[in-house]
């Protein structure tokens, strides 16, 4: 019983396919405050627009911007780009993330997930990334 279960479990791993040409659009946005001790409340407001397009059979390239603003501070807009690969319901890819603020180094993030449908155009995405900063940035970061 146990081999059958893994046996089905692999193969829905393969079904997924996207076909040159298919277009995914992503986003989201945020606001938070906060407020330490008696100082006023710093708020953070982001909007995080991306789009992908399969350029052929289960490769999409992709762009992403990130618009933020931290309390009374100048706006702050990051962007990325880069390719992913779509193997079933497995991916990998990679791409470089860039700012507009002065004196900002970019960086490199690669990620792999798995994709589970919840519906013909609604997935559920399961990740790990690992980002690492270029030039004067020597930090780098796991999730």
């Amino acid at each position: 019983m146990k081999n059958i279960f893994i046996t089905i479990l692999t193969l829905s791993c393969f079904c997924m396919a996207f076909d040159a040409g298919t277009k995914s659009v992503a986003g989201g946005a945020s606001f938070s405050s906060m407020t330490v001790g008696d100082a006023d409340a710093v708020s953070t407001l982001s909007v995080t627009p991306s789009v992908n397009y399969f350029v052929i059979d289960n490769l999409a390239v992709g762009f992403g911007l990130s618009m933020s603003q931290v309390g009374d501070a100048d706006a702050t807009t990051t962007y990325d780009f880069g390719a992913t690969y779509y193997m079933g319901s497995l991916y990998g890819g990679g791409m470089y993330n860039g700012s507009t603020a002065e004196g900002a180094d970019g960086a490199v993030t690669f990620k792999a997930g798995y994709l589970h449908g919840l519906s013909d155009t609604f997935f559920l995405d399961c990740y790990g990334s690992y980002n690492m900063g270029l030039g004067d940035v020597s930090s780098s970061t796991m999730k």
